[in-house]
């Protein structure tokens, strides 16, 4: 037993890497994260992040760190760079070539109430920004408590962000309207700044109303397709289309009321 531990990757290295995670999300995000912000991000409770955090124990990182250490450097790197998702930002390449329309998303999210539609094609261009709307939102008013949302997607490509609820629908779950109904009147009485609701709005009619009428008091972000047949009345709206010189990368055309 006394030569298994001594053979078991290093504790304290498990504890420096956590704390050197913190430390890079902090510059990342531009403020100090706090335990609860950092259980947002990894969908556990503040207090377990805190422990990791300090040293508690952590046998299957230490196992898994143990293993990836025999790998050459190239390889090793690689697996992990496979396994992590894409973190939908800003900075992105896929936003990030087109300098004044991220101005002017920036400034647009500064919308204290309203509706914001993001429209066009295809269906991930719109997912992907509508994250990273959420995801700047966070960023720029320094908090995860004033932001939800209802995505009728899964969380398996892309990163999520926290606080949105993510139905996985489009992966075949069976979530019927009473259901849904009852996560929305959740989330719609919990007093949130701004709220993201992606490929939701045609799909349950039933919910439309209510939703137009929260943003008399939230700003509302909604994706989806053909919205302003829907919704006609002034609002901002964006359009997402691949760019030209990219098709990878999303052009965005903004439309201020």
């Amino acid at each position: 037993m006394v030569a298994e531990t001594l053979r078991s990757f290093p504790a304290k290295r498990v504890t420096g890497l956590w704390r050197s995670i913190r430390a890079s999300l902090d510059a990342s995000e531009r403020h100090n994260l706090t335990y609860r912000d950092l259980g947002k991000m990894a969908s556990r409770p503040a207090n377990t992040v805190a422990d990791w955090c300090e040293g508690g124990p952590t046998p299957q990182i230490c196992a898994l760190l143990g293993l990836l250490e025999r790998l050459p450097r190239e390889i090793r790197h690689k697996i992990i760079d496979d396994a992590c998702r894409v973190f939908p930002s800003f900075q992105s390449q896929k936003l990030a070539h087109d300098f004044h329309a991220i101005e002017s998303l920036s400034n647009l999210l500064a919308k204290r109430t309203g509706l914001t539609l993001v429209q066009g094609q295809p269906e991930h261009m719109r997912t992907f920004l509508t994250m990273a709307l959420g995801n700047e939102y966070c960023r720029l008013g320094k908090s995860y408590e004033r932001l939800s949302g209802l995505d009728f997607h899964c969380a398996e490509e892309l990163v999520p962000v926290p606080g949105v609820i993510y139905l996985n629908l489009s992966m075949g779950s069976i979530f019927d309207a009473n259901q849904l109904k009852a996560v929305w009147s959740h989330l719609k009485n919990r007093n949130f700044k701004c709220i993201l609701i992606n490929g939701i709005f045609n799909k349950y009619p039933e919910l439309r109303s209510e939703i137009i009428m929260l943003s008399k008091n939230t700003h509302i972000i909604i994706a989806d397709s053909d919205l302003q047949k829907l919704i006609p009345h002034a609002t901002h709206s964006i359009k997402v289309t691949p760019a030209r010189e990219q098709p990878a990368w999303i052009h965005i055309e903004l439309q201020a009321p």
